[in-house]
């Protein structure tokens, strides 16, 4: 006589959930508030709900008023990261030669293998340019010529409001 065979099979009709979608610069990753310029290497970084991995996760990234489509890109599911219970994946995008635009929208899909999914467009990107304006340069506290290689150099911007956030850049020799 044979034994008898038993299993249980678990049905999950759920898709997988999006617990959250992030960016920040992958040189700075504290520059994450979704404000970068062209040239910059951004993470996108999107937190599965749930404890499945395998997941398939894309990311075209799009904007309307650059006329902007990535294609279809797809992220890596991030390994080691604890907890066990949460996954991540992520995806570099090359920001080199894009437009101005405020509506860089990242449209992030997860997939299990049945087919199941979920789209996320909560991430909406600027690529921002434009230099700030009405900033004041002053080298060695005002002064008007420097008789030395090494001088300090102050920059003030004096158009942002008192809560806004500016960076500056300063290049060359």
């Amino acid at each position: 006589e044979s034994e008898i065979a038993e299993a249980t099979i678990l049905l999950n009709e759920s898709p997988p959930g999006i617990q959250s979608v992030d960016s920040a610069d992958n040189d700075n990753p504290a520059d994450s508030d979704d404000i970068y310029h062209a040239g910059q290497q951004i993470v996108i970084t999107i937190q599965s709900a749930g404890a499945e991995t395998g997941l398939e996760a894309m990311v075209p990234i799009q904007s309307e008023q650059s006329g902007y489509d990535s294609g279809l890109n797809r992220a890596s599911e991030v390994e080691d990261v604890e907890p066990v219970a949460e996954v991540f994946y992520s995806y570099l995008w090359d920001t080199l030669g894009l437009k101005n635009a405020s509506d860089y929208i990242v449209k992030v899909t997860l997939q299990d293998s049945v087919g199941q999914k979920v789209v996320d467009e909560s991430l909406i990107i600027t690529i921002d340019n434009e230099p700030p304006t009405g900033g004041e340069l002053t080298i060695n506290n005002g002064e008007q010529f420097a008789n030395d290689q090494r001088v300090v150099a102050e920059v003030t911007d004096t158009s942002a409001l008192d809560d806004d956030i500016v960076e500056m850049f300063i290049e060359g020799d």
